[in-house]
């Protein structure tokens, strides 16, 4: 279910918090740009919209109060 994750993103890096939730952050592979989803064990969302200034995330954290950080290039 959810969002077609699928056919949006080619997947860079991965994290999972402690609730067990997967991010995962990349390219989106229609050119628009980079983007984080976040996979909850039964849907994928997509965590804000695509950053059109970046090509690609190629990394991803979680800090200390669960804020989520993507860079890339």
């Amino acid at each position: 279910g959810g969002a077609n994750v699928e056919s949006a993103l080619i997947f860079a890096a991965l994290i999972q918090d402690e609730s067990g939730n997967i991010y995962a952050a990349g390219s989106a592979t229609n050119s628009d740009g980079a983007s984080v989803w976040k996979w909850d064990g039964n849907s994928w969302s997509q965590l804000g919209g695509n950053v059109t200034t970046a090509n690609a995330f190629r990394s991803i954290m979680q800090d200390e109060s669960g804020n989520i950080y993507a860079a890339g290039t």
